[in-house]
């Protein structure tokens, strides 16, 4: 699925041309989906706890894919703000992610 979408990355992010508009939205459609995989974690974190002090392992992960992701396909990080927000990645440090001891 990832070749794919890496396949329709410069489609997805270059300006509109004579791209396949069948296979234009997908790189954006997966950022979109694991954006909003993300967000609901980082939201059932807060809604369990009042405090929250990391993020589960699932989400951390998704984070460092995407991160990877967008530096793979050059794809700006502006793009990915769009779908999770700076504050997110603000919260961690990519450099010493580390698992949620359980």
């Amino acid at each position: 699925m990832v070749c794919c979408l890496l396949a329709n990355v410069a489609s997805a992010t270059a300006p509109a041309g004579p791209a396949d508009p069948a296979h234009a939205p997908s790189p954006r459609q997966f950022l979109a989906y694991c954006g909003q995989f993300v967000r609901s974690m980082v939201d059932s974190c807060f809604m369990k706890e009042a405090k929250v002090t990391a993020l589960p392992i699932e989400a951390l992960n998704v984070l460092l894919m995407l991160e990877q992701f967008c530096r793979f396909a050059q794809i700006p990080r502006s793009v990915l703000t769009g779908f999770v927000p700076d504050y997110i990645y603000d919260a961690i440090d990519i450099d010493s992610a580390q698992p949620v001891s359980q």
